[in-house]
């Protein structure tokens, strides 16, 4: 969940999300980008995967969709990018 969002992520998110990690880990950015697109499409304020799909996204070349997405994860939740939490 968001630090800032009231609206839970299901678990069955954070699962899926879990595995879209696990998949970029390995450099499979395509695969990884196609699991972040469906969470965000389910839990759109799920600011984590915002920023996940535009890590994938930059690795992929897409660099002006990446900082759409920064944007958005930062919207979303301002203190995800704070080095000291």
């Amino acid at each position: 969940m968001g630090r800032n969002s009231n609206k839970p992520v299901p678990l069955e998110i954070q699962a899926l999300n879990r595995q879209a990690m696990e998949i970029s880990s390995h450099g499979n950015y395509p695969g990884a980008l196609k699991l972040f697109s469906q969470i965000v499409f389910i839990a759109p304020h799920f600011a984590k995967a915002q920023y996940e799909m535009g890590r994938c996204l930059e690795r992929l070349g897409r660099c002006k969709e990446a900082v759409e997405r920064y944007d958005k994860a930062l919207r979303l939740d301002p203190l995800l990018f704070r080095v000291d939490r």
